[in-house]
């Protein structure tokens, strides 16, 4: 692992089998969306995004995060894997066709495109839930925190 100018340390072991994945875009619809939509747009997101996770093998969510970003609007939403824990925050504001989603997902027992076609499908199958249409974006992926990029 390289921390700026040129100094190397070793991976850290407790990091092995951790992979993240993380992507933002922008997302949009006909019909404008409503704070308490926008916010099932959010948990719905976190438990499809861990169910995938685990239905291919993950051992355990580190974290996963999601930002959604909107003219007066602000919500973020966040889980470790259990469906009770899913939490969304943050200040409402009025209804919007547009808006930036940000999501981090960090899994343990995936490979790292694992974890990013556990997140992609996931966010596929909840835009097409709330009939949202993804623009072109290109995600950005990591693996295993302070290690090597695939």
């Amino acid at each position: 692992m390289s921390r700026g100018k040129g100094v190397t340390e070793p991976e850290n072991p407790t990091h092995v089998g951790i992979n993240s994945y993380g992507v933002a875009c922008a997302v949009s619809r006909a019909q404008p969306m409503d704070a308490k939509e926008l916010r099932g747009v959010a948990a719905d997101l976190m438990r499809a995004i861990s169910e995938s996770a685990v239905q291919r093998g993950a051992k355990d969510i580190g974290h996963i995060k999601a930002y959604l970003e909107y003219p007066g609007g602000f919500l973020h939403a966040n889980t470790v894997g259990d469906p009770a824990d899913i939490s969304v925050e943050g200040n409402d504001g009025p209804p919007t066709k547009a808006l930036r989603l940000t999501v981090n997902a960090v899994v343990f027992g995936l490979d790292a495109p694992a974890v990013r076609a556990a997140t992609e499908a996931s966010m596929k199958k909840v835009f097409e839930k709330f009939r949202l249409q993804r623009e072109p974006d290109k995600p950005q992926q990591t693996r295993n925190p302070g290690g090597d990029t695939p």
